[in-house]
């Protein structure tokens, strides 16, 4: 590696530090490579640990770098790059490593023409084995991406996405392996709780991981694939999964990399796609409009107080304070014990169990001014005073399938509650039965429509309703399927 492709690394942190030991591993000679720390004593530790020139003084060492590679937080990159602009190269590529800051706003701290590449990769690359997302856009030459590619190609899979795509690379690469320590570190402490020792548990585990991530790479099977490969119906790894199944780990999972996802893009200042929030159940009826808030006493739905956006005439009320005083007033009278639900196209409705006066304002006042507008808007709304949310991606602690007229229950029967395995909903058992025989009782056309509702008890009792009938007097069972799949986490269509 001759001077124009030597590296500067600006921030020898544990990732900073794990990058410069895959390049040593890698044969990069010591002479091409240089970094920086913020601490004089880390910068002569690592200096003497790796043999490579390392400063206190980031401009001491990118001065003479090709590649400069930043490796800070975001916090910091603006008064990192205006401190090392000066020495910087014409023909550097700056690397950025710092989650969240955009191509845009690197490109406005630096010196008009320089190359600039965003980048996210993991503490893997210190093996080698790392997993690196890079983007940059179009103004970035062959001979430059060229440079960068060889660089991280060194440490491990290199992959080039879209800038928009980095949040979730950042997901996956940036975090996924945390998610995997956690895993690791669940599996050890249950080997360990059944007896075996801790030598032989760190090798059992870490080779069983080496050997399953192996596989997966040297095969053309899906993950599920190989799942059911070693899942002998009635074994051992098919009882294991039922627990994780049960317990809702597939899910867990999906939320975990969906809520580092949304990190991300809350620091890069992306906003998030709002039906991106929504519970599978929901994602693609997020641009339903709000049509309606009904509530009722003691959840006797005779008698509704009904608001509807925006009405006028007999029963307009004019204004979200006027919305609250009517609530108010109808409150007084009927008492404090009240079920509310929102309706969307009379397709689905929330729905919650409540005392709480305020939280029962915000509802009313937000759907009757035009504040919330459509399903896509629920999780900013459909929340407690404290910021609680009631929209939940966890599965239902029971899942009702009824015949429904005018939006009251008539004929419902529960499916479904925590705790229970369920799969097309059911695979066995009476959910299965239940699931079964209600779609064949559902058939008859005098019983339309018919609702899906699936119910938590935490923080408040509340729950999520969906109609499933395709036309009236039909019922769609693969809708049905879909919504129930959908609600236990299990991959429906819905």
């Amino acid at each position: 590696m001759d001077d124009h492709d030597a590296v500067a690394i600006v921030g020898l942190g544990h990732l900073g530090e794990a990058i410069l030991r895959g390049l040593l591993d890698a044969g990069v000679a010591r002479t091409a490579l240089s970094g920086s720390t913020r601490s004089a004593d880390d910068a002569e530790r690592l200096s003497a640990t790796y043999g490579v020139r390392v400063s206190a003084d980031a401009r001491e060492v990118v001065g003479g770098a090709g590649v400069v590679v930043l490796v800070v937080p975001p916090g910091a990159v603006a008064a990192t790059l205006e401190r090392v602009t000066p020495v910087l190269r014409p023909d550097a590529v700056v690397v950025s490593l710092a989650a969240g800051v955009s191509l845009a706003r690197l490109g406005a701290l630096l010196p008009s023409g320089t190359s600039v590449v965003r980048a996210m990769t993991n503490t893997a690359v210190g093996v080698r084995e790392g997993m690196s997302c890079l983007s940059a856009d179009a103004r970035l030459g062959v001979g430059e991406r060229a440079r960068v590619q060889a660089l991280f190609d060194l440490l491990g899979a290199t992959l080039w996405v879209g800038e928009d795509a980095q949040p979730a690379a950042t997901a996956i690469a940036g975090s996924g392996p945390a998610f995997l320590y956690h895993q690791a570190s669940a599996m050890s402490d249950a080997a360990l709780g059944q007896g075996l020792d801790a030598d032989a548990v760190r090798t059992l585990v870490t080779q069983t991981l080496f050997g399953a991530a192996a596989l997966m790479r040297g095969s053309a099977d899906t993950p599920a694939a190989l799942v059911e490969a070693v899942a002998t119906p009635g074994g051992t790894t098919r009882a294991a999964l039922d627990e994780l199944d049960g317990a809702d780990v597939p899910l867990a999972v999906r939320r975990a990399v969906g809520a580092a996802a949304d990190r991300a893009r809350l620091a890069s200042g992306v906003e998030a796609d709002p039906t991106e929030l929504l519970p599978a159940a929901l994602a693609r009826w997020g641009r339903l409009p709000v049509t309606k808030v009904q509530l009722a006493a003691d959840g006797a739905w005779e008698h509704p107080l009904v608001l509807e956006p925006g009405a006028e005439g007999a029963g307009s009320i004019g204004g979200a304070g006027g919305a609250v005083r009517l609530l108010d007033e109808w409150l007084d009278a009927q008492g404090e014990d009240v079920a509310v639900e929102v309706f969307f196209a009379d397709r689905v409705f929330l729905g919650a169990r409540t005392r709480d006066r305020e939280f029962l304002h915000g509802v009313a006042a937000a759907v009757w001014d035009g504040r919330w507008r459509s399903l896509a808007a629920a999780p900013e709304y459909w929340r407690l005073p404290d910021g609680t949310a009631l929209l939940s991606a966890a599965a239902p602690d029971t899942l009702e399938v009824g015949v429904v007229d005018a939006w009251k229950s008539v004929g419902s029967a529960v499916i479904w509650r925590t705790g229970e395995t369920t799969g097309s909903p059911g695979k066995t058992g009476r959910a299965a039965a239940d699931f079964g025989r209600l779609t064949a009782e559902l058939r008859e056309p005098q019983r339309t429509p018919v609702a899906v509702e699936a119910a938590w008890s935490v923080p408040i009792g509340h729950w999520i309703g969906m109609n499933v009938a395709a036309a009236e007097y039909r019922l769609d069972v693969h809708e049905l399927d879909g919504v129930v799949r959908a609600f236990l986490g299990r991959g429906g269509v819905a």
